[in-house]
């Protein structure tokens, strides 16, 4: 199970995703998808700290993208 928080302000949104299942014991999670409700459309999503480009969708008002298979943590950027 993967527990997400968003930190957000004008430019950027900061978005952890942390696995608070039993990831000590080797288990991975799955890819899963990840819609957030926003009024425009972002400019861009990176997987951190690299600043990966992630492949997104503005669908509906909301923005779209996957979460790769994780391990204990990963952390995405948005920018607006």
């Amino acid at each position: 199970m993967a527990e997400l928080v968003v930190f957000a302000d004008e430019k950027e949104w900061l978005i952890s995703a942390v696995n608070v299942g039993d990831a000590e014991d080797g288990r991975l999670i799955p890819a899963f998808e990840v819609k957030i409700k926003s009024e425009k459309p972002p400019r861009a999503v990176y997987l951190l700290p690299e600043k990966t480009p992630v492949p997104f969708s503005y669908e509906d008002g909301r923005i779209v993208f996957t979460v790769k298979e994780m391990d204990l943590f990963d952390m995405y950027q948005v920018e607006m």
